[in-house]
């Protein structure tokens, strides 16, 4: 069990939260937090609060959705080799963190319905 008086650490090798390696590397979580600032530019005022909420989830989104997104796009046929996956991870996590609170939630939402839907069919 980790020790619960472990602080928070952010090195250049990841992030420990109480003691807990949570995997995400500093790099990509700045470009997702990026993203996310990008996002709420475009938004309309809202409380200071939710502006924290919403750029918090779209930066741990961010940075642990847009590995797997990267290995999805070089498993394209056809994909050059030249762009490597060092190569298009942070705009891969800029983009996520970009889209993850005005498109992917609400379509994750979307899809979360329709399967309560059909089993309770």
């Amino acid at each position: 069990m980790p020790d619960q008086s472990a602080p928070t650490v952010i090195n250049s090798t990841g992030i420990t939260l109480a003691g807990i390696y949570l995997g995400l590397p500093p790099a990509l979580l700045l470009a997702g937090f990026c993203g996310a600032l990008w996002s709420l530019s475009l938004c309309a005022p809202m409380p200071p609060m939710r502006r924290v909420a919403i750029a918090t989830i779209s930066t741990f989104v961010a940075g642990y959705a847009s590995p797997s997104i990267v290995a999805l796009v070089r498993s394209i046929p056809g994909w050059p080799e030249p762009l490597t996956a060092d190569l298009i991870s942070y705009p891969c996590a800029m983009v996520v963190g970009f889209l993850s609170h005005r498109v992917l939630g609400p379509a994750l939402l979307l899809v979360a319905s329709r399967k309560i839907e059909e089993i309770t069919k």
